[in-house]
Parts: C-alpha cells; sequence; structure tokens
C-alpha cells in the first residue's frame, strides 16, 4: 500500500502528528511524509491513502492547506484522512470546529473520500501568545490556566490516539 502523510506546520506540533502517523503506517506498506510545500496535488492519487494535516488557525484550517484542498483537481481518485492541531482543550471543540467543517466541505466539492479526521491540542509558541489573548479578551487567570492546559501537547496520549486513528484508517482500507 502506498500512503502519503502531507502536513503544514509552523510550531512543530503538527509535523510531530505527522511523524506518528507515518511511523504508525510503515508496517502497512510503502510510506513517504513531506511537508505541504513540497508535493503537487497532482501526485497524491498515485498513492492509495493520503493524510493530510493543517494547524488550526483562527478555528480553520490553514489557509496553505485550504488552498491545497482547493487546488486538487475534481473527480481525481483520492482517499484523504485529514488531522490537525490547535490550542483549545479537545473538549471545547468550538475553537476548531470550523477545522472539521472544512474538511467535510471541500472534500465533498471535490469528490474526495474522507477516510475520517483526527485532532489534538497542541502548544503555542510564545510568539503567538500575545495575539490569541488579545483575540480573545482572555484575562490572566484564565490564560495561566490555558498555558497549562497547553502545556506538554501533543503529548503520549495524543500521539498515541494519532497512531490509532492512522492504524484505523489502514485497516479499514484493507478490509
Amino acid at each position: 500500500m502506498k500512503i502519503l502523510v502531507v502536513y503544514h506546520s509552523l510550531t512543530g506540533n503538527t509535523e510531530s502528528i505527522a511523524r506518528e502517523i507515518a511511523d504508525e503506517c510503515g508496517a502497512s506498506g510503502t510510506v513517504k511524509i513531506m511537508p505541504l510545500e513540497k508535493v503537487s496535488p497532482l501526485t497524491l492519487a498515485e498513492h492509495e491513502i493520503v493524510f493530510l494535516g493543517s494547524p488550526c488557525h483562527g478555528g480553520d484550517l490553514s489557509q496553505p492547506v485550504k488552498d491545497y484542498l482547493h487546488s486538487i483537481p475534481e473527480g481525481v481518485p483520492i482517499i484523504i484522512a485529514g488531522f490537525f492541531t490547535h490550542a483549545a482543550p479537545v473538549d471545547e471543540n468550538q475553537d476548531f470546529q470550523q477545522c472539521l467543517t472544512t474538511y467535510d466541505t471541500i472534500s465533498t466539492e471535490k469528490g474526495i473520500t474522507l477516510a475520517g479526521i483526527f485532532h489534538c491540542q497542541g502548544f503555542l509558541t510564545p510568539d503567538l501568545h500575545y495575539f490569541i489573548r488579545e483575540s480573545r479578551n482572555i484575562s490572566d487567570n484564565e490564560w495561566a490556566g490555558m498555558l497549562a492546559d497547553m502545556k506538554g501537547h501533543p503529548d503520549e496520549s495524543d500521539r498515541a490516539s494519532a497512531r490509532e486513528f492512522a492504524r484505523s484508517i489502514v485497516q479499514h482500507r484493507l478490509r
């Protein structure tokens, strides 16, 4: 089975999840892992499964990932499994609900099979702290709590969940 793991990552969070997915898929076939900017959308159909990862920016997939999805030609038989990382605790999906919707909407528009979506919390780099805090008008105490929640993510539990996601997508495809 030919598997491609493509990701866009600015802080390293999404890249670390991409590596977990690629490592898990290694036992199931030939796996390539590449940053988004090095993969032409025209080559996606050469793979049986494409895992496509993005950070969550402003509550949605990053613009480069959205542009990439839109650039995939319609009607090309592609199976995509999406994944993304975000700053919000996993149980507070209002901060990343649009990411789920974007994967679903663009896949439907393009006739792409969306095999599933994985997401987990990541840690914001310090240069993003001010922007996020100000855009949400967060108090000092609330911000301290958010930083404490984010610290260490993606953690081992997140990485294990990413590996399980990859395993389930591949096993479903092998049936």
